[in-house]
């Protein structure tokens, strides 16, 4: 058996005008308070067909482009006609379209909330741009929901996939890497989710490899100058007998206690050499 308004008003401890307020779709409410008195009056199974509401009916069908970057479907003209073509369909089934960005840089549920809440007859989203974790906005949703250019497996949602050449290399997946100024691109899948993926997988192979760069050049940064292993390439001569002597062949610094130098001390040696590579760059 359904409940009737004054009962659910009863229920929600709030007035019967509020919740005929609510239930008849007329502004006067907080989204929050409308969004709890139609929960809890589908949950209650009132008949909303004593308002006049049903599902067949012609209402508003919202076309949401759901924007992460903008990458994709900025400036795009394949995404035009996917829209004039939606706003074809809707005019020739008496629904009014509105279309809506639907930015993750916001509250994506109170978006969606605000929109579905405001005599909301169904979801049309351009999925290009959303990941497998943005999937979860929809999955409580209420409201028909189609999702274009990519797939999510929640019951409540219906997925097509935009398999037209020209939408495929027109919606190109381009991901910039700010720190570095790196710009991969992919359009081989035809699904902008492949895409991105593939995409990730480029740029850290990138980054990878930039970084390896990077620790080369450390290393070669401390090493220094090398020389190739050999007779005649020795940065210092050894003299044992008849008479002892170390002699550094770049600077010409020379030490007659081998001993010591075999121990350890050629701080002598270093300083010669630092001096010898501070006066090249005062030359310089």
């Amino acid at each position: 058996m359904s409940i009737t308004a004054k009962e659910l008003a009863k229920q929600l401890g709030l007035s019967p005008s509020a919740v005929s307020i609510a239930l008849n779709n007329k502004p006067g409410i907080s989204t929050e308070t409308r969004k709890k008195i139609l929960d809890a009056a589908r949950v209650s199974n009132y008949d909303f067909s004593k308002i006049g509401e049903k599902k067949t009916t012609a209402g508003t069908i919202y076309f949401l482009i759901y924007i992460k970057d903008g990458a994709v479907v900025y400036e795009n003209p394949f995404i035009t006609q996917v829209q004039e073509g939606i706003a074809t369909a809707c005019a020739q089934h008496e629904y009014k379209l509105l279309v809506r960005n639907l930015y993750e840089e916001g509250d994506v549920l109170e978006q969606l909330n605000n929109i579905i809440y405001s005599n909301c007859a169904g979801l049309i989203i351009l999925g290009t741009e959303m990941q497998k974790p943005d999937f979860m906005y929809l999955k409580n949703l209420t409201v028909p929901i189609v999702l274009l250019d990519t797939y999510c497996d929640f019951p409540n949602v219906d997925c097509v996939m935009i398999n037209n050449m020209q939408g495929a290399f027109n919606a190109t997946v381009r991901l910039i890497h700010k720190p570095t100024g790196i710009v991969v691109a992919c359009q081989t899948e035809r699904s902008q989710l492949q895409n991105k993926e593939n995409c990730l997988r480029m740029l850290r192979s990138k980054l990878v490899e930039i970084k390896e760069r990077e620790h080369l050049d450390k290393i070669s940064d401390i090493k220094g100058d090398q020389k190739e292993i050999g007779w005649g390439n020795q940065i210092r001569s050894y003299v044992f007998m008849p008479y002892t002597l170390v002699k550094d062949n770049r600077t010409g610094y020379e030490m007659g206690n081998i001993n010591a130098v075999m121990d350890g001390d050629i701080d002598g040696f270093i300083n010669a050499y630092l001096k010898m590579q501070s006066q090249k760059k005062l030359e310089e």
